[in-house]
């Protein structure tokens, strides 16, 4: 190919539609991601992260995070679990930990614990080079959204992971108590690594301290308070 051509700037509603189509991918024919190979796609997701929170919903409960530091610390090797703490304020707040389990032939189960100790949801999938996708239904309603009247969050999480930043993508459908549809949401949260200096603080605090610290933006403010958390 020659010559030079411009780079295509992706919209954020690009970037979830193609992420989120490509996962419905049948994997049937594809060289499978070794045991190793995805031990070492969870272990780039350690380290020290600038992170930014987008959800989009219905324009009038779309949220939009300014970045925050998320420090991902391995506090277990067998099995692998990442402890993340957001950076508030040069105080580092215990946010949420990740217990991964290889559960099969490239099969791997992802368990999600909040800073308080509660379960908030697990699913399992495979990896295809180094993405990584799950179904999570009847998940915890995500802490950002306690005051909403809906009961659980069917979850659709994409992870895109290399070596310099990753992606969690959602789309997910939020259920009232029957079991009727609420609303459907996006969700694109993006951690570009930063050098291991930048989050280098005090241990973490409190749950209880991260719960009153941790505040979300009024919709579209992008360089108010932190958002509240990533699930």
């Amino acid at each position: 190919m020659k010559g030079r051509t411009s780079p295509v700037r992706m919209s954020f509603f690009s970037k979830v539609s193609f992420l989120t189509t490509m996962v419905l991918i049948p994997t049937q024919g594809f060289s499978k991601t070794t045991k190793l190979e995805a031990r070492d796609h969870i272990l780039n997701m350690a380290g020290c992260f600038s992170v930014t929170f987008q959800y989009i919903e219905d324009g009038i409960h779309d949220a939009f995070y300014a970045p925050v530091l998320e420090k991902a610390v391995v506090t277990s090797e067998s099995p692998l679990t990442l402890t993340r703490s957001l950076i508030i304020d040069g105080v580092e707040e215990l946010h949420w930990s990740d217990t991964w389990t290889n559960v099969g032939e490239n099969l791997w189960k992802q368990t999600v614990i909040g800073p308080f100790g509660d379960f908030r949801y697990e699913c399992e999938g495979p990896f295809i080079e180094n993405q990584w996708s799950c179904l999570a239904p009847g998940s915890a309603k995500p802490r950002r959204d306690r005051e909403r009247p809906y009961a659980t969050l069917n979850r659709h999480n994409t992870l895109q992971i290399n070596n310099k930043r990753w992606v969690h993508v959602q789309n997910n459908q939020k259920l009232k108590s029957d079991g009727s549809l609420f609303s459907v949401e996006a969700g694109w949260n993006r951690y570009e690594r930063r050098p291991e200096s930048d989050c280098s603080i005090a241990p973490p605090s409190s749950p209880q301290s991260s719960e009153l610290r941790i505040k979300s933006l009024p919709q579209g403010d992008l360089n108010g308070p932190t958002a509240e958390g990533r699930d």
